[in-house]
């Protein structure tokens, strides 16, 4: 069985909670790279703080817009 896209759409964008992911460059350890794009499915974006390892009591959130935004960029990049 394999997935295939909607009619139309070519990248979609996910959201899960912490520690949901593992952020790398190993497809076989890690479901996202560094530009937050699945390995597995194409054109799938992790842009929120699925990656981060515990959902801590600091503050996080400009980290977290900080990597949706970079996310987010790479996404428009592919899709212009």
């Amino acid at each position: 069985m394999s997935w295939t896209y909607p009619a139309g759409a070519r990248d979609a964008l996910a959201a899960t909670d912490a520690r949901d992911l593992c952020m790398g460059d190993d497809a076989v350890g890690e479901a996202v790279n560094a530009d937050r794009r699945s390995h597995e499915v194409p054109g799938l974006y992790s842009v929120d703080k699925s990656v981060f390892p515990s959902a801590r009591a600091c503050r996080s959130a400009l980290t977290i817009m900080a990597l949706s935004r970079r996310g987010a960029d790479r996404f428009l990049e592919r899709n212009r």
